[in-house]
């Protein structure tokens, strides 16, 4: 197994368990605000929620432009997946998990909670597209020669 697949593994672990899941935490803590009435206590965890986007798609860029720089990272397959009939879902995937959140580094749309709540439901939308990408553009030209 090459070193680029295993640098794979890591926004992959990630997404699995902490981005899929994401969006429910801060439904959850937007419906204890409303409920509670009390804005200030849940500053803090939004902010900690913020952070912890940023922080997975700035490991998500990195960890892509390493698996391009790498040598034997199948360069085919990435030329394929950006190029070929499902590049559009390709690009989604990329624009979602990787460009998107570094958004909320501008801090006033950071700081909106529903804001906060669309690009974690966006990055879950690029992470099933990730999946779908690597189920569809893998099977696509199986058997040809």
């Amino acid at each position: 197994m090459y070193l680029s697949d295993k640098l794979f593994e890591i926004p992959i672990f990630l997404s699995n368990y902490i981005i899929a899941y994401l969006y429910l935490v801060i439904v959850l803590i937007l419906i204890l605000r409303i409920l509670t009435s009390k804005e200030n206590i849940y500053s803090s965890a939004f902010n900690f929620i913020r952070w912890i986007m940023i922080v997975y798609s700035i490991i998500t860029i990195i960890c892509w432009f390493l698996v391009l720089a790498l040598p034997n990272s199948g360069d085919y397959a990435f030329i394929n997946r950006a190029t070929g009939p499902y590049a559009w879902a390709y690009w989604l995937m990329l624009f979602f998990n990787c460009i998107f959140p570094l958004i909320l580094f501008y801090k006033p749309l950071g700081k909106n909670i529903y804001f906060v709540l669309l690009v974690s439901i966006l990055m879950n939308v690029g992470f099933f597209m990730e999946r779908f990408i690597i189920i569809i553009t893998s099977i696509h030209r199986d058997y040809l020669p």
